[in-house]
């Protein structure tokens, strides 16, 4: 038992990283789940096509209801479709919405903008790709998460838009339609946590020793 776990250790540490190639640039897919935080609140916008995993189209409530939480109920839209955060923040999680191949160009059928009126718009770039976006367990197209990426802000936002478009970057015209399943906020990583709070620890002993 105990060689078969080696060897399949092994197995998995022998394997080539995944690269995705984007228009913002090469990323090593993080073979982890991403690190989401509070879904954003959906505004406006859309053409009010929803869907499940592979059914096209099917209704989920309308476009609200679907872009409420992480539920495999995508969204699709050739209209932009304006999200809320419930506090500013400089980056956010686009969780895809797939229900077809060729993978993970659907997944990244999209550009992510933000704003702080509503009218003026900031183009965000892709940071990383997840391989997990919710859903650990699935593995078939249209019910998994594959692909979540995390995008990122010159400064924080509290509206960001979804726009049928493309970051894939391979030569493949970007879509007149995209479809999403969530935008999420972007929860530090346990490191990142740990690491302002030795920072605050430090300041309030040297505070106090003098």
């Amino acid at each position: 038992m105990k060689l078969i776990l080696c060897l399949t250790l092994l197995a998995s540490l022998a394997q080539p990283a995944e690269m995705v190639t984007t228009t913002d640039g090469i990323f090593t897919v993080i073979e982890s789940v991403a690190p989401l935080g509070v879904a954003l609140t959906y505004v406006s916008g859309g053409n009010g096509l929803t869907g499940i995993a592979d059914t096209w189209p099917l209704d989920c409530g309308g476009p609200a209801a679907a872009a409420s939480a992480y539920d495999h109920c995508w969204l699709q839209f050739p209209e932009r479709i304006i999200w809320k955060a419930p506090s500013a923040t400089d980056s956010v999680f686009a969780i895809p919405g797939v229900d077809h191949d060729p993978i993970p160009y659907e997944n990244l059928e999209f550009i992510i903008w933000g704003s702080d009126d509503g009218v003026t718009w900031e183009e965000g770039k892709i940071r990383a790709i997840y391989r997990d976006g919710f859903d650990t367990a699935a593995t078939t197209v249209g019910k998994s998460d594959d692909y979540t990426s995390l995008w990122g802000f010159s400064k924080s936002y509290v509206y960001f838009s979804t726009e049928g478009e493309t970051h894939f970057g391979t030569g493949i015209p970007g879509p007149d339609e995209g479809e999403i399943d969530a935008l999420a906020m972007n929860t530090p990583e346990p490191s990142t946590w740990m690491m302002l709070s030795a920072g605050v620890l430090l300041t309030g002993l040297l505070r106090r020793r003098r």
